[in-house]
């Protein structure tokens, strides 16, 4: 299994494109985000466009992206009833 070392810089997790991705770790499968500072702004509710649309392009070449927060409680749930939504607009 090869891994993207975590030295890597980008300016925003929102700027990172599947290409560029494969281009560093031409194995990647997978992206794992932060949500809080990362995908969006410390307490955001929501996700922001550029990180939303980040996101989709990963899906559509077929990475894997998952989400990791440290919430807990009320708060957890509506942030996983929010990115359930990314799976399923419907729900």
């Amino acid at each position: 299994m090869a891994l993207t070392r975590p030295h890597y810089l980008i300016g925003s997790a929102a700027d990172l494109r599947p290409a560029e991705l494969q281009r560093v770790n031409p194995h990647a499968k997978a992206a794992i985000f932060d949500f809080d500072c990362t995908l969006a702004e410390h307490g955001a509710t929501e996700l922001p466009p550029d990180s939303l649309d980040m996101i989709i392009q990963m899906g559509r070449a077929g990475i894997w992206v998952f989400v990791s927060t440290n919430i807990y409680d009320e708060e957890a749930h509506d942030r996983q009833s929010m990115l359930r939504k990314l799976r399923d607009p419907k729900n």
